[in-house]
């Protein structure tokens, strides 16, 4: 039997939001997760834990997430992992904005 497991990195400021995360992952065991409250924290974690996936909000503190993502693009350590947006920012044009900047995929909050 193969053990598969991952580990998934949310960037997000509302303490809400992580607990949701936070118990749906519970659910999860194969499934690591690691949280920062802000981008440049989120930046810091990813070159540290080099994580399967990044879950990144777009309005975070000091950073918005949109820069964060530059930010991990543009570092080789970080590059190669997939940040997928998961914001509250549900208008068409912010959807197509957060992918042409390079978030692998573009989820909204209800």
């Amino acid at each position: 039997m193969i053990n598969l497991s991952c580990t998934l990195l949310y960037v997000e400021d509302n303490p809400a939001n992580l607990m949701l995360v936070e118990e749906i992952v519970t659910r999860l065991p194969s499934v690591k997760l690691l949280s920062a409250q802000t981008g440049s924290e989120g930046i810091a974690l990813a070159r540290t834990t080099l994580p399967d996936v990044i879950l990144m909000d777009i309005n975070l503190p000091g950073m918005s997430g949109l820069v964060a993502l530059q930010h991990l693009l543009a570092d080789p350590i970080t590059m190669h992992i997939p940040v997928i947006a998961l914001s509250a920012n549900a208008m068409p044009h912010d959807i197509e904005r957060g992918l042409e900047l390079g978030f692998f995929r573009y989820l909204t909050k209800p």
